[in-house]
């Protein structure tokens, strides 16, 4: 009887790799960066039609499931701990419009774009996915990736009290077959490359600051990325329809989350910021939100006092106010 060699995630290596041309993989010995990651599956999409056909019997009959792969496209939620020199990435992958400056550190600022990347031609960000594993021709990826859904997260009870990421990408092709011999090169993971919940400079409103609950807050941003078009069997582009971002915040209920409850009655507009660090310094994280709360709030008592969430939708005026404008500084240069 032939030996069975089993194997388990922490045998397995997660990375991405900036890809470079649409529909070209990268190679078998590309570096790539390591992702600081418990692990994700990369599942194919494949279409299954079963149509009943009358074949002079009341169950399916072998013919009638013809499997296959036209147009689809395969989707993974990338889990990681946002980490001061990998998020720009995320971020990046999902945005798809970045300033970078020059100097040490590199402040990375990044808003929505108002011209629609064409990615069939190699513009914005585009995600190549690794799945390594331990076996040549075993390892899985995702190729011609672009973020759909970029999910942050932060609470002290919640993934070790860091600000924590989920990553929704889409790509066109999958493949489990891959051989892979590069090397992945790990971001660094000392207390200082993670952003605490207690670290957090900065919580404020359009009122003032707040005194954040123990569920912090949740900040999703979604592109409205569509696939389109055909090519050869597959999609030919994909388009970012109408970018969201949505923010639900915990927070104490004083006087300043009245009156912004009273603006949310009035529609009047409130910005919000969550910073952690100094500007212009290596580790800065900034979100910097424009828009009107959409949801009243929630009220949950508690002995220590009253704790209110309310939801916030970004919005923006074209050429004058961004929706949302997120900002990260790290010592390291993309040439972006």
């Amino acid at each position: 009887m032939a030996d069975i060699d089993l194997y388990n995630v922490l045998d397995e290596k997660f990375a991405l790799i900036e890809q470079g041309t649409w529909g070209t993989a990268a190679g078998t010995a590309d570096a790539s960066h390591g992702i600081h990651t418990a692990g994700f599956d990369i599942i194919p999409a494949v279409n299954v039609p079963m149509p009943d056909r009358a074949r002079a019997q009341r169950y399916q009959h072998n013919d009638n499931i013809v499997p296959n792969e036209k147009g689809v496209v395969s989707e993974v939620v990338v889990p990681t701990p946002a980490l001061k020199d990998q998020l720009d990435f995320f971020v990046y992958g999902c945005m798809q419009n970045v300033s970078e400056g020059t100097g040490d550190p590199f402040v990375k600022t990044f808003t929505f774009p108002q011209t629609q990347p064409d990615f069939q031609n190699n513009e914005g960000m585009l995600l190549f996915l690794l799945n390594y594993m331990p076996v040549a021709a075993k390892s899985h990826y995702l190729m011609d990736g672009v973020s759909s859904q970029l999910v942050f997260s932060c609470a002290p009870g919640a993934n070790d009290g860091v600000l924590h990421i989920g990553a929704t990408v889409k790509g066109r092709t999958q493949v489990e077959t891959f051989t892979y011999t590069g090397t992945a090169t790990y971001p660094d993971v000392a207390t200082t490359d993670f952003f605490y919940f207690h670290d957090i400079v900065t919580a404020t409103h359009g009122g003032g600051a707040m005194i954040l609950g123990n569920n912090g807050f949740t900040i999703t941003i979604d592109t409205g990325l569509v696939p389109y078009g055909q090519a050869s069997g597959k999609i030919q582009n994909f388009a970012m329809i109408e970018p969201k971002v949505t923010t639900t915040v915990q927070a104490l209920w004083d006087t300043l989350m009245r009156t912004e409850m009273a603006n949310m009655r009035a529609g009047t507009a409130s910005a919000l910021t969550f910073t952690w660090g100094t500007a212009g310094t290596d580790g800065y994280l900034n979100f910097a939100l424009n828009g009107k709360w959409t949801e009243p709030r929630s009220l949950s008592k508690a002995k220590e006092g009253e704790f209110v969430t309310m939801t916030h939708t970004a919005t923006g005026l074209y050429g004058t106010t961004e929706p949302l404008t997120l900002t990260i500084a790290n010592a390291i240069d993309r040439s972006w």
